[in-house]
């Protein structure tokens, strides 16, 4: 699993420079504030050896795992937001991106007193924290999010480790056939799509409409091998699952194939569907999944001729 770290560390001297402008933040009394440090380190992921090897050496390539594109994601944002204990109002948000000062590192100042302190790591655009504490967003990228409780004392130093964990699944369709001519546009049709999250609640919200994700093809595209469509989505309550339509259509506009699949998504897991997309398949049998590993696994569905 792809883990994000956070050390805290509280320090009893003027506030350092280097933190954005304020989003949001509510006056804090006039008594003493005690300085704290939030050093957020992005630790990288160890991909597992290929399972074989040729011989001898040199004469037939190496065995190589399949990879497909954006399957892990950059980290450019960053949302902190201070609650007091029991209180669903935030006391502080700010958002934080990759051309501030020191990013990755959160400097704020904190009466004595207990806090639910939320931290969420992602490179979505326009990310919006509703008055419900619900995130919104223009697209889901690979997320992570951690809400962790705190208490500061006055004298006390804090620095515990802290792990922000993925919250994300990754829905993969890989084509098997080639992009032909014809195809002018792929739709992704998804109904019950779980495209914000619920800070408190730490799951998936449903949205009530369907939503539609198109790629649109320029012909430069003919003859392509192993495209990739790709989407993350948070993990829907009561294991919940989402409706996909496939979609391939001609220069018309027209549909000229497409199937429809219920996925459950799963959280910390890439779940891949491969085979034929742009061409009518001679048979639509079921899909057999296998777990490998990758994230916390990746389940494969064949999509069998």
């Amino acid at each position: 699993m792809k883990q994000i770290l956070v050390t805290v560390t509280a320090i009893f001297l003027c506030i350092l420079p280097g933190c954005t402008p304020l989003a949001d933040e509510t006056p804090l009394s006039a008594g003493t504030n005690y300085p704290i440090q939030f050093h957020i380190d992005f630790q990288e992921e160890t991909l597992p050896f290929p399972a074989t090897k040729s011989m001898p050496g040199q004469t037939i390539p190496e065995p190589e795992a399949y990879k497909s594109a954006d399957a892990t994601g950059t980290y450019n944002r960053l949302e902190y937001m201070v609650y007091k204990d029991g209180e669903t109002v935030p006391l502080k948000k700010r958002h934080y991106t990759e051309s501030d000062t020191d990013f990755g590192i959160v400097y704020d100042s904190l009466p004595e007193g207990k806090y639910r302190i939320g931290f969420l790591a992602h490179s979505s655009p326009h990310p919006v924290l509703s008055e419900e504490n619900v995130f919104s967003f223009d697209s889901i990228s690979d997320t992570f999010f951690l809400l962790k409780e705190i208490e500061i004392r006055a004298g006390e130093e804090i620095s515990p480790d802290i792990t922000l964990e993925r919250i994300v699944s990754r829905i993969e369709f890989v084509a098997t056939d080639e992009v032909p001519a014809h195809l002018s546009q792929f739709d992704v049709k998804i109904g019950r799509y779980p495209d914000r999250f619920s800070l408190f609640g730490q799951q998936g919200i449903t949205a009530t409409d369907t939503v539609s994700l198109s790629r649109v093809y320029s012909g430069k595209e003919t003859g392509q091998k192993n495209t990739v469509h790709a989407f993350y989505c948070f993990i829907p309550p009561q294991a919940e699952k989402i409706g996909v339509r496939l979609e391939a259509r001609n220069a018309e506009k027209e549909t000229y194939y497409a199937r429809t699949i219920e996925i459950s998504p799963l959280l910390n897991k890439i779940i891949r569907y491969t085979g034929r997309l742009y061409t009518v398949p001679f048979s639509d049998d079921t899909f057999v999944p296998e777990i490998n590993s990758a994230w916390g696994g990746t389940i494969e569905n064949e999509l069998p001729d």
